[in-house]
């Protein structure tokens, strides 16, 4: 069961969208928001998979919000749901660590999928953003963090997401047990993923196959 937590200053909207979730098997609403100070309020005390999150509400919004929200809870995929589709929107959201966006002229259906591949840790655009937004992604400088390893920290990566131990990656590559432990800090400082578990979440949200040799 995806527990989705909704922050948006309309109650209606936030209705509308609760019924949507409700008759969903696979999901329920957890809490809802209405200002940005309070999503950062039940971010530190409540639970949920997935927060799908307004760009425009009082006190705390757009960015800020997403960033702060991240801080909170790195690991949470956060859905930006919004009225604006020009991309100086979806850059800035992505840029601050948005798992996806989605317009609120969108099918709820797609509103739906992007819940669920959030959840699953997969990103998520709507059609009405991907189409631009793809190609941009790739040429510009919103690329994954890991596109920017060196060949030795990629190397040390994938070795890590194999099970490797350190030990045994500086057998590997002929490097010592310091080097190799300096080349993972670095990883997990460059991924912001601060254990072995979130590299391996970043590698699944990323496609990265984790039996990938270097």
């Amino acid at each position: 069961m995806i527990s989705v937590a909704l922050a948006d200053d309309h109650e209606v909207f936030r209705d509308g969208l609760k019924q949507i979730i409700a008759i969903q098997a696979d999901m329920k609403v957890a809490w809802e928001a209405k200002d940005g100070f309070e999503t950062i309020a039940f971010l530190k005390n409540l639970d949920c998979n997935v927060l799908v999150v307004d760009l425009s509400m009082p006190r705390l919004s757009g960015s800020e919000l997403i960033s702060k929200a991240v801080q909170i809870r790195s690991n949470l995929p956060i859905i930006v749901l919004s009225m604006y589709d020009e991309k100086p929107y979806v850059l800035e959201s992505i840029r601050a660590g948005a798992s996806g966006y989605i317009t609120k002229t969108s099918p709820s259906a797609e509103l739906l999928d992007g819940i669920r591949h959030a959840s699953r840790g997969d990103f998520f655009l709507c059609s009405a953003v991907s189409v631009y937004m793809k190609d941009i992604l790739k040429n510009s400088s919103v690329q994954p963090p890991h596109t920017t390893l060196t060949k030795r920290e990629d190397q040390v990566f994938r070795l890590l997401l194999a099970g490797k131990r350190v030990n045994e990656i500086a057998q590997s590559l002929c490097l010592s047990q310091k080097t190799v432990s300096t080349h993972k800090t670095r990883i997990q400082e460059k991924l912001q993923a601060p254990s072995l578990p979130a590299l391996v979440k970043y590698a699944l949200k990323h496609g990265l196959t984790l039996t990938d040799k270097p």
